[in-house]
């Protein structure tokens, strides 16, 4: 059955969603009227991705908004619904109606539009959907991520681990605070305890990060740059602010926990672990002549220095055994 045959007979079938439809137009918030709409529709051919990739999400939404849960969910595909809501995902109501179909986070979902489209010039919802089911990967395994192992690979040799200093190490997922690709995150993004002061901003939606004595110390950001490809624009460990009687930063803190690690490795092979589980085949760190921290900002300062940038992540990601790239960005195979 053509969509617009498919969304004729659903009207048909519940007279409900043709009330609920004019409702909204006579409180202005569809342009179109239902004709016009379905004629629009004409031109889907059917409701595979190909097709939908190419069409007016728009007018999917207006169309199928209106329609009842219920129906939504025993008539049209979840593919179709998440690829009308990431087309409108502002929307209260139909927000309220795929999270009951759908059970997605779609806060998640909505941060893996927004890296995907970082990424891609092109709207491509096979790519959020990877980026997702990555996000939702993380925040699912990482308990169950080999921490013993991953420390004791990537500590100094001399080093004599015992259940008492393994225990003061954990990971824990990092998530953006709302929907961006970046930004402060969630819990950590401005932290006090004991007089010091975090502030942990996010490159990419989601990371890893290493803390001690629950406390971060270090972590990586990172998304799916494409259906085979991790891309990790921010390895960084963190140096909490001293916090003075007034209350004023005062210099930074050491973190604790990174002196025996090499810790810069234990974060990319965490995300090995994942990704290869997820079938990825490559990993691939930015360099320091792409970072958009060694460029010259709006007030023309610049956060990072290129030198001390080529440092911490070129002759990083050289010496962890990547390869560089012609744009200057190193890979590896997982």
């Amino acid at each position: 059955m053509k969509p617009i045959d498919k969304i004729k007979d659903l009207y048909i079938r519940f007279p409900e969603a043709k009330r609920e439809f004019q409702n909204n137009a006579l409180a202005g918030f569809c342009t179109y009227s239902f004709e016009n709409l379905l004629k629009k529709l004409e031109e889907l051919e059917n409701f595979e991705l190909p097709s939908l990739e190419r069409f007016d999400g728009y007018v999917l939404f207006k169309l199928i908004s209106p329609l009842p849960v219920k129906v939504l969910a025993e008539e049209l595909s979840e593919e179709l619904i998440l690829f009308t809501f990431l087309r409108n995902s502002n929307d209260h109501d139909f927000s309220e109606k795929v999270k009951k179909i759908t059970n997605k986070d779609l806060d998640l979902l909505s941060k893996s539009k927004s890296v995907a489209e970082k990424s891609s010039k092109e709207k491509n919802f096979s790519l959020i959907t990877r980026n997702y089911q990555l996000y939702e990967q993380i925040m699912k395994e990482i308990s169950s991520l080999p921490l013993e192992r991953l420390l004791k690979n990537n500590s100094l040799p001399q080093f004599n681990w015992n259940e008492n200093k393994l225990n003061k190490y954990s990971l824990c997922a990092l998530t953006v605070e709302g929907i961006s690709d970046s930004g402060f995150a969630k819990t950590w993004g401005c932290w006090y305890k004991n007089e010091g002061h975090i502030d942990l901003y996010l490159d990419a939606p989601v990371g890893i990060c290493v803390l001690y004595k629950k406390i971060p110390n270090a972590f990586i950001t990172f998304y799916s740059k494409n259906q085979e490809t991790i891309f990790v624009p921010q390895i960084q460990g963190v140096r909490p602010h001293k916090i003075s009687g007034e209350g004023l930063r005062n210099g930074r803190k050491s973190s604790r926990g990174l002196a025996v690690l090499d810790w810069r490795k234990l974060l990319i092979e965490s995300i090995e672990e994942i990704g290869k589980k997820m079938n990825f085949q490559t990993i691939e760190i930015q360099s320091a002549h792409n970072n958009g921290w060694t460029k010259i900002d709006y007030r023309g300062d610049v956060k990072l220095p290129l030198e001390r940038g080529i440092q911490i992540y070129d002759k990083e990601a050289e010496r962890m055994g990547f390869t560089q790239r012609e744009d200057k960005n190193w890979v590896r195979s997982l």
